[in-house]
């Protein structure tokens, strides 16, 4: 009988071999056929044009180098396929022409508009850019897109910007090749008022000492960069979206780190108002995480019990009306309550990936900077296993103003050590936070002039007494015969003086000096590093905006401001002798007008 079995297990086993044998021989037919489609489903070169004058994105150095966040991130994204990348850069206009007929495989650096959309197929979207009209200081009234009716516009040739302003009207329009040749027309003032995407220009504007010149308005449209390619080839836009979304987020941040620079850690809030509301926030979170605690002893203890707490949590949470999501211990959603939708005005399936985000969010630091994935609240307890407290976070939506939150995260830890998940509380503080911005500008700012009060102003005495650098200069403006403009033709004309003298003074100094109403009729300003010739040619300009000003005004009602400041090239000499110094010197101007008068 053994032997029987023997038999029919070897006849078994050969037929088991031969089966084998034939599968791997149909296998090794079936990728032999197919080996030449895969191989020929990617091409060995993707040929690939973009603008050259858009920095930080693409540029050239000084020595013609192409270089930029796109320039490494197609670096990166051939390391990724292997696929070899030739990319040309060259004017927007030539770009947008070669693409069209045909002379390259896909466009970046492009707007979607729907003219475009007649020709290309565009990827998602992967940068929002705001374009501003920029205009010499010496014009003012332009503040939107109907103020530009008059006025000779620039633009790059090619650009979104010619389309949008032609569609509004505009058409008296000077086409230029680059961004870089605008700024330089407006160097030369052969250029006064032209419109621009903020990033390039901001960085033109600096690298060529215009930022005191050039004035920028509220972004005038927004956009979005996309890569493109001909119309209908959806298999080169899919090799391109691909291999984009093999590049990890942290790769991605490490390029922008490389071209934006790092921002500092955001330090922890300071809870000035409403600690009612915060001490409720913070209350709620401590009872979810013991009444979690409470859950997993529950559980050890009887599984019945479990489920009949779990389900009284999770309506306890769903029902609360402070925003609640809950992350696991890698960082993914596994519970968010009703708030937390109807305050961010998302569905569950937007939330989770489902169905599509909106485009065009941004999340940005209290102090305005965007914060990127790793700075979100459950990625930074993840990573410090540390509670997050009174971190204040803005979203930015297209067209909308910015929101604030305030927002907590807690650390659940399992029995190992472990973070098991994170608790991130949030709720809407926008209105709390205009209301503390309206009312810090009333506490530094005088009334009447706008410019900023005497509390402001001792208040940087006193911080700046403590520098350890940098040249510092005070002066101190004095308005002559006030008292006699006051007797004699009455208080509203001598605001008016005031006014008028504090327009000039703002207008003639830098973005980041200060200006003062410290007295009735005195002014006094601080010039933070800036050289002995810098500060000569703001009193120099300072003294000729005066000058006509004072043509300008009643003949009869005399306009005259007497001066007097101090200078330091180092910190040697206190904040507070400096003004001193300075006082002392615009009372012996003040004397020697009178002298002179008399």
């Amino acid at each position: 009988m053994s032997k029987i079995i023997d038999m029919d297990t070897m006849k078994k086993s050969r037929c088991s071999i031969r089966l084998a044998m034939l599968s791997a021989f149909l296998a090794m037919a079936l990728g032999l056929f197919c080996l030449p489609q895969v191989l020929s489903a990617a091409p060995q070169t993707l040929k690939v044009v973009m603008d050259d004058n858009y920095p930080p994105y693409v540029f050239r150095d000084d020595e013609g180098k192409l270089v930029g966040i796109l320039v490494d991130q197609w670096a990166l994204w051939e390391q990724k396929t292997g696929i070899k990348v030739e990319i040309s850069a060259t004017d927007w206009a030539n770009a947008l022409h070669q693409m069209r007929i045909g002379s390259y495989d896909v466009i970046d650096t492009i707007f979607r508009t729907p003219e475009r959309e007649r020709l290309f197929d565009f990827s998602r979207p992967y940068a929002r850019l705001d374009g501003a009209i920029f205009f010499n200081r010496n014009i003012s009234g332009i503040n939107g897109i109907k103020s530009l009716k008059g006025f000779t516009v620039g633009v790059k040739h090619g650009d979104y910007a010619a389309s949008f302003l032609k569609q509004a009207g505009i058409n008296d329009i000077i086409e230029y090749d680059s961004y870089q040749a605008m700024i330089v027309a407006a160097k030369e003032k052969n250029l006064l008022v032209f419109v621009m995407d903020k990033p390039p220009a901001m960085y033109y504007l600096y690298k060529s000492g215009l930022t005191d010149e050039i004035r920028f308005s509220q972004p005038l449209y927004s956009g979005e960069f996309h890569r493109a390619v001909r119309k209908r080839d959806l298999q080169t836009l899919q090799l391109v979206e691909t291999g984009f979304a093999k590049i990890s987020s942290a790769e991605y941040d490490s390029i922008d780190r490389k071209w934006f620079g790092s921002s500092p850690t955001v330090s922890q809030g300071v809870f000035r108002i409403q600690m009612a509301i915060l001490g409720s926030v913070i209350l709620i979170s401590l009872l979810l995480m013991l009444w979690n605690w409470t859950l997993r002893r529950t559980v050890r203890r009887n599984t019945v019990a479990l489920t009949v707490s779990e389900k009284k949590y999770r309506e306890l949470l769903t029902n609360l009306s402070i925003g609640i999501i809950v992350h696991d211990g890698k960082g993914a959603l596994n519970f968010w309550n009703k708030a937390a939708l109807g305050i961010l005005g998302l569905s569950s399936d937007q939330l989770t990936g489902e169905s599509a985000f909106p485009t065009g969010w941004e999340y940005i630091s209290e102090q305005g900077e965007r914060l990127t994935a790793a700075s979100f609240p459950a990625r930074i307890v993840i990573a410090s296993g540390k509670p997050l407290l009174g971190r204040i976070i803005g979203i930015r939506k297209p067209h909308e103003k910015t929101r604030w939150f305030q927002v907590e995260a807690f650390p659940d830890f399992n029995a190992q050590g472990a973070i098991e998940q994170v608790v991130v509380t949030f709720f809407d503080i926008t209105a709390r936070r205009e209301t503390e911005e309206k009312l810090l500008f009333i506490s530094f700012h005088d009334a009447l002039t706008g410019v900023h009060n005497r509390a402001y102003f001792e208040e940087e005495l006193r911080r700046l007494d403590g520098r350890r650098s940098g040249a510092l200069t005070i002066a101190v403006a004095d308005v002559d015969g006030m008292k006699q403009v006051n007797d004699t033709w009455g208080h509203t004309k001598g605001d008016e003086i005031l006014m008028r003298v504090a327009a000039v003074l703002r207008g003639s100094v830098r973005l980041e000096d200060v200006v003062a109403r410290i007295g009735g009729d005195e002014f006094a300003i601080i010039l933070r590093d800036a050289d002995e010739v810098t500060v000569e040619t703001i009193f120099d300009r300072m003294s000729q905006s005066l000058e006509i000003e004072r043509l300008r005004s009643d003949t009869e009602i005399p306009l005259s401001v007497s001066f007097g400041y101090a200078f330091a090239d180092g910190p040697g000499m206190s904040a507070v002798t400096l003004f001193q110094i300075a006082d002392n010197r615009m009372y012996q101007a003040k004397a020697k007008r009178a002298v002179n008068r008399l």
